[in-house]
């Protein structure tokens, strides 16, 4: 490995997918396989230094966007697939607290990445932005606010009637139930009433 050369989108996606894929899948990660994604990260974003903007930090970025982006979608696919709206909640109510429990293990994984091109990558373009006096249009966000941003825009803004309508028809159930139940409990009571009064 030419340490100097720019990684490939393959090689990054070899080096870094299975591992998020595990930790996707709520799959224990052991501590080796954790500090192995982070020094690979590490490599890939030292690698191909010729500018900021085009080295290995930008290609793990891209690939790790385009990841996460699929993740999403196949995921938001499978919920909606689901017959009824109850399991289209119960499971995007799966899918979203695993998800952010991943979201904090993969944020830390890609810690450097963060410190050392996000921000560098970030202040680099605004002040290059600043010196032809135009407001910063192209930036890269850390990875914890890539995946909400992403979460948003491909789970919920894609499907939001969808969930809106799930949540809907699951409140209205419950709040049907808890009148009847109330009705049964009144009813009872009455009847209770009445037959004391009768003796």
């Amino acid at each position: 490995m030419d340490f100097f050369a720019m990684p490939t989108v393959e090689e990054v996606s070899a080096g870094i997918i299975p591992t998020l894929e595990k930790v996707h899948r709520q799959e224990k990660v052991s501590i080796t396989e954790y500090m192995q994604l982070y020094t690979r990260i590490c490599n890939y974003c030292q690698r191909g230094r010729d500018s900021l903007f085009n080295n290995g930090g930008a290609v793990v970025y891209e690939v790790l966007a385009h990841y996460v982006r699929e993740f999403v979608s196949l995921q938001a696919a499978k919920i909606n697939s689901l017959p009824t709206d109850e399991m289209r909640l119960a499971e995007y109510t799966t899918v979203w607290e695993n998800y952010k429990k991943s979201v904090s293990l993969v944020n830390k994984g890609f810690r450097f990445m963060n410190l050392h091109w996000v921000l560098h990558y970030n202040y680099s373009k605004m002040i290059e932005e600043k010196a032809k006096g135009a407001e910063q249009k192209e930036k890269r966000l850390d990875v914890y606010t890539l995946y909400m941003t992403t979460w948003k825009k491909e789970m919920f803004e894609k499907n939001e009637s969808a969930i809106l309508d799930s949540t809907r028809t699951s409140m209205k159930a419950e709040v049907d139930q808890a009148i009847s139940e109330h009705l049964n409990a009144v009813q009872k009571y009455c009847a209770v009433e009445f037959a004391q009064r009768q003796q």
